[in-house]
């Protein structure tokens, strides 16, 4: 049921619903002109599809969904809550608005195969896909925005790193990820020459090169450093950063990752390129952009 094609592009309509319910134009339209930057990384036909896709979700149209079929799409992937927050209302009025159907149990074989789908063309189905996975896929934990380390140049590499690593994962192409980021500098200024800097030397920053005995355990402790001062626990470090378990950092060797004590921090915590040609601002505004992507919980 949960890879049936009109729920999937349904399930995508609420999210850009909720997307549209963003507090002002500005956080709205950066966050709409990622997800514009990713479908054209996929070609000109996929990003067609994106624009038809906004013009029949905003406005509350979900696609020119009936209820039935909303109540089906928050049925089989949200609680009510959830549910509730995508649409932009509380609780008690998505409830009330939906009693009837939400107390009833109509997804059946029958209504599964009389929903049809909007976009069912290969394009379309991968615009569907690709939005969705990034939505739900491109979140980790991020901590305070303010703290101590907040503007050294090794946090601007270590947060480019954790950026660059997720993209990596959700979209699992090398090819696609650097010209999705190619488009990103293009649409929203940013000094691409910079960028493509820190990308391509994406292996000096994670200290696989030059190849040290201890270079792993030197960049555990960076980011160990730097969650800690963004006020992250190490259970959170561990989960929502590393992508381990809660105990990770609590056992074996793992416990040796400690936070770099506060006199060794000059020397330590120091960047692995040279910032001399990098234009700090436009890492600053790349950084950010994803940061504020993440922190608006689609």
């Amino acid at each position: 049921m949960k890879e049936n094609k009109r729920l999937k592009e349904l399930k995508l309509s609420l999210y850009i619903n909720h997307i549209d319910k963003a507090d002002n134009k500005i956080q709205y339209s950066n966050i709409m002109k990622v997800l514009s930057c990713l479908t054209a990384t996929f070609g000109k036909e996929v990003h067609k599809e994106f624009t038809k896709l906004i013009q029949l979700t905003l406005g509350e149209c979900f696609l020119r969904a009936n209820p039935k079929e909303i109540v089906a799409t928050c049925k089989t992937y949200f609680s009510n809550r959830q549910a509730a927050k995508e649409l932009g209302i509380v609780y008690s009025t998505f409830y009330n608005r939906y009693r009837d159907l939400l107390n009833r149990d109509f997804i059946n074989d029958e209504f599964m195969e009389s929903l049809q789908p909007m976009f069912n063309s290969e394009d379309g189905v991968l615009m569907v896909d690709i939005l969705t996975k990034f939505i739900e896929n491109f979140k980790y934990e991020l901590g305070r925005e303010s703290h101590e380390l907040f503007d050294k140049e090794r946090t601007f590499e270590i947060e480019f790193l954790l950026i660059y690593n997720k993209l990596i994962e959700v979209l699992n192409n090398v090819g696609a990820c650097d010209k999705f980021i190619f488009n990103i500098c293009n649409v929203f200024d940013i000094d691409y020459t910079s960028i493509a800097q820190l990308k391509n030397n994406i292996h000096i920053i994670n200290r696989s090169y030059p190849s040290f005995r201890y270079n792993n355990r030197y960049l555990m402790q960076e980011i160990v450093t730097l969650y800690t001062k963004k006020g992250v626990s190490r259970g959170s470090i561990g989960s929502k950063v590393l992508g381990k378990d809660t105990t990770f950092l609590y056992n074996g060797t793992n416990k040796k990752f400690s936070e770099i004590p506060k006199d060794d921090l000059d020397w330590q915590y120091t960047p692995t390129l040279d910032w001399s040609n990098i234009n700090k601002g436009s890492v600053y505004k790349f950084i950010n952009l994803f940061h504020d992507f993440i922190r608006y919980d689609i």
